[in-house]
């Protein structure tokens, strides 16, 4: 999908065309195509100001089929764009819809629920390529889309140069999930937190910083519910997912579906550059000032050491 959004990304390509999803279940006789009409509800949230969301085309979603004793999903494309568009997909001889579907999460057959995936890489230029949406049918069979969790935005400053991953975390018996199942035909399509015995984890890959005390932020979608004091914690993690420093959270932090909540800076000691680079860096800066590239004579080499 494409947003206009406020953080200086213009007509933003939300929730990538090229997602992967997971592929339906092997078919168990002839199949029947489908076309439905998919919109994008005005919810009158926190992106109102922003801009609107649009479906693009190539986009998939999966709706939830069932033949009365089984439900499955199948993966529905859409060669359109915009608010509401029609997707086209292919349902197994005996099935019928549900009128469930969402985009950027999956349906398990055995658990009969919605699944939240504990791990997420979006596009580092599309802040939201992976932000779950749940789409309930009307009486007309028009699937309104919502957004399904909240969103908390967490900024790295000096982030170390081997960060890879970033990861929340909650612990303790009474810790909530971040991640599982979500029960078929949730409230209002709104993913709610509930106690799980070994606490949840969401872990977010968006590539390595592009230096030393470079400022990273990352997009983290989150059940609704409150992540407790003292029981959360944020991870900044290598490549290997190693943990190179928590930072356990102070206060209670509300999470509210379809709402963005930018938690405080995470802030890692600056990197000190020596003397020699410094000095390096100040003549380069007056260089680029006075429009060294246009000087006639002295032209600087600074690709060189």
């Amino acid at each position: 999908m494409k947003k206009t959004f406020f953080f200086a990304l213009a007509a933003l390509a939300l929730l990538a065309c090229q997602r992967e999803v997971n592929d339906p279940q092997e078919s168990v006789g002839p199949a029947y195509t489908v076309t439905i009409t998919a919109r994008l509800a005005d919810t009158r949230t926190a992106y109102d100001d922003a801009g609107k969301f649009t479906w693009a085309a190539g986009d998939k979603i999966n709706v939830l089929v069932s033949d009365g004793t089984t439900k499955k999903q199948a993966t529905f494309t859409t060669a359109e764009e915009g608010p509401e568009v029609q997707f086209t997909g292919q349902v197994d001889e005996g099935f019928r819809l549900t009128g469930e579907a969402a985009y950027a999460l999956d349906f398990h057959t055995d658990k009969s629920a919605w699944l939240l995936p504990e791990s997420v890489t979006p596009d580092p230029e599309n802040a939201l390529s992976s932000l779950p949406l749940f789409g309930a049918a009307d009486s007309e069979q028009l699937f309104q889309f919502k957004t399904a969790t909240g969103i908390l935005v967490f900024t790295v400053e000096n982030a170390p140069v081997e960060t890879a991953f970033v990861s929340l975390e909650t612990v303790g018996d009474e810790a909530p999930f971040l991640c599982g199942e979500i029960a078929s035909t949730p409230e209002d399509g709104i993913v709610t937190m509930a106690a799980l015995a070994n606490g949840g984890k969401r872990l977010v890959s968006v590539g390595a910083p592009t230096g030393p005390n470079t400022t990273m932020t990352y997009w983290l979608f989150v059940p609704a519910g409150t992540l407790t004091a003292g029981k959360t914690q944020f991870n900044v993690c290598d490549a290997s997912e190693n943990v190179i420093k928590s930072f356990v959270f102070q206060k209670d932090v509300t999470v509210r579906a379809n709402r963005i909540a930018n938690i405080e800076p995470v802030r890692f000691e600056p990197v000190k550059e020596s003397s020699r680079q410094l000095d390096s860096l100040a003549l380069v800066a007056i260089y680029n000032a006075s429009d060294g590239a246009n000087w006639s004579k002295n032209q600087w080499e600074l690709d060189k050491p």
